[in-house]
């Protein structure tokens, strides 16, 4: 009987010492939480129905905040090489969109800030020489990478007349990535977002950015409905968080 309590005593000891499950060093010690991850924050739309347009504002309903992420496009019927200012941050075009010409009279650009310098609520996209017809959206996002954030960017497709847009698809290479879909139509309508997205800013002809945050990576690509049929111009771009 002895040697059973001593036995016990030392098996009890075993478990419960500083060395044990419940000790500092065993499993349940030390361990860190893992990321917040990328969350949506607001969107901001504006359009200007006249000619000679130097620049064009995108006013959010509050500052945009420090070491955020911005995404944002223009399309307007001249070129819309844009110079964006007003909340600071690293300015790196969208390569697939810079520019592009579609549906014989629309040109569009997208571009993204990084670690932004925030305090403002008003992101300006600039001409030289000056446009017409102007739409402008952008999309603030917290915990996206401050540095290289894209991951994958299509080749915008320009199509129609259809009531359904839909982007080239491309394949997310992380877990819990911030995916933008711009969808614009050549003629007045109503535009939805597709499965799977969030409707950010509307604007324009009318233009949309959508917006949703993929759980698992893969395949993706951006869809939504034209309330009449259109030509259109899709796009899909995805960013990664740290």
């Amino acid at each position: 009987m002895r040697y059973l309590l001593l036995f016990g005593l030392l098996f009890f000891q075993g478990i419960g010492g500083g060395a044990g499950f419940g000790g500092g060093a065993g499993m349940g010690g030390g361990m860190s939480s893992p990321p917040a991850g990328i969350a949506h924050v607001q969107s901001c739309a504006n359009y200007v129905g006249s000619g000679g347009i130097a620049s064009v504002d995108c006013t959010f309903g509050s500052n945009v905040t420090a070491g955020d992420f911005v995404y944002a496009c223009v399309s307007g019927i001249d070129s819309v090489t844009a110079t964006w200012t007003g909340i600071g941050g690293t300015v790196v075009a969208d390569p697939p969109m810079a520019n592009v010409y579609w549906n014989t009279s629309i040109y569009s650009s997208c571009a993204y800030l990084e670690n932004v310098t925030g305090g403002s609520a008003v992101l300006t996209a600039s001409f030289s020489p000056s446009n017409g017809y102007t739409s402008i959206n952008g999309e603030e996002f917290s915990g996206v990478a401050t540095t290289s954030a894209l991951d994958q960017s299509d080749t915008p497709s320009a199509f129609g007349p259809t009531t359904t847009p839909t982007s080239n698809s491309v394949t997310t290479t992380q877990n819990g990535e911030a995916v933008l879909g711009y969808v614009c139509s050549g003629a007045s309508t109503t535009i939805t977002a597709g499965s799977g997205y969030t409707a950010g800013g509307l604007s324009g002809f009318p233009c949309l950015l959508e917006w949703q945050i993929q759980s698992t990576a893969g395949s993706i690509d951006a869809t939504a409905t034209l309330g009449a049929s259109n030509f259109w111009i899709a796009h899909v771009a995805t960013f990664k968080h740290p």
